[in-house]
């Protein structure tokens, strides 16, 4: 099943208010715990590459 940007954001949103992941998913009805996971991990996957922003100025 897809989940639209708007169901992750909500889901990641809650799941940051909670710490919980259980919690989430009992709430909202969805995801699943691997869904949660894969999307903590790419938003913090995502946070490391802006963090460092590469130029090639001297």
């Amino acid at each position: 099943m897809s989940f639209t940007e708007e169901e992750k954001k909500k889901a990641l949103q809650l799941y940051d208010e909670t710490g919980s992941i259980a919690k989430v998913i009992h709430d909202l009805g969805y995801p699943s715990r691997q869904n949660m996971y894969t999307w903590i991990k790419n938003r913090n996957i995502e946070k490391k590459h802006k963090e460092y922003s590469f130029t090639n100025s001297p």
